[in-house]
């Protein structure tokens, strides 16, 4: 899962958000902001989007939409103290584009206004946001599926977890609104290709105010 546009529009709503005790993240992660995670009497802190959220219709147990916070774009390992400790050892970073440090950058662990622990760079999704990810399903991809309404499917490859989209979802909170034509699976025949989606804006945690509690 990445981002893929806002054009035309400014620089991404990219803001440190404090982490979760003893979690791992992966840049791309997608992420929610729980307070089962966060230190007694703290704020709630981030935590990876669960298969068990999707099954829940992305609600609170008293049905209130928490839905999807954002993106990661740090890799951190955090301890019981809500401390970053040092980088995962599978870094998910394109080591061509940028490098990997054997520990986080300072601007990841920055104390919050309420509690001594670190903080971790989350690309807010909002309205203008897009993000792109292959279509699960072996529907061929055109220029017809723009408009269809898709939810997110874990998939789990030799122990690396990608969200998906897909068509099969119980809880369909996104809707393709691109296709990439660019991508060599574009229009061929047993999917596979990649799509570009919009989140329901019912959906997007950072104007629902509610906050996950498992």
């Amino acid at each position: 899962m990445r981002i893929y546009s806002r054009v035309g529009l400014p620089a991404l709503n990219r803001l440190p958000k404090q982490v979760g005790n003893s979690i791992t993240y992966y840049k791309g992660d997608l992420v929610v902001l729980s307070t089962l995670n966060a230190l007694a009497g703290g704020d709630p802190a981030l935590r990876p989007l669960a298969t068990a959220d999707a099954t829940a219709f992305y609600e609170t147990a008293g049905g209130d939409i928490c839905g999807i916070l954002g993106v990661c774009q740090d890799d951190a390992v955090v301890n019981s103290s809500g401390i970053i400790t040092s980088r995962p050892t599978a870094v998910t970073v394109d080591t061509s584009a940028q490098p990997i440090y054997t520990a986080p950058a300072v601007g990841s662990t920055l104390p919050t206004s309420t509690e001594p622990r670190s903080r971790i760079l989350i690309d807010i999704i909002d309205s203008q946001t897009m993000l792109a990810a292959v279509l699960l399903e072996t529907t061929t991809i055109t220029e017809d599926l723009i408009g269809l309404a898709v939810g997110l499917w874990m998939v789990v490859t030799s122990g690396v977890t990608a969200w998906k989209f897909s068509t099969a979802a119980a809880t369909k909170i996104f809707r393709i609104e691109k296709v990439v034509k660019t991508d060599p699976l574009y229009n061929v025949s047993g999917g596979g290709g990649e799509v570009v989606c919009r989140l329901n804006p019912a959906y997007q945690q950072d104007l629902t105010t509610s906050n996950y509690a498992t």
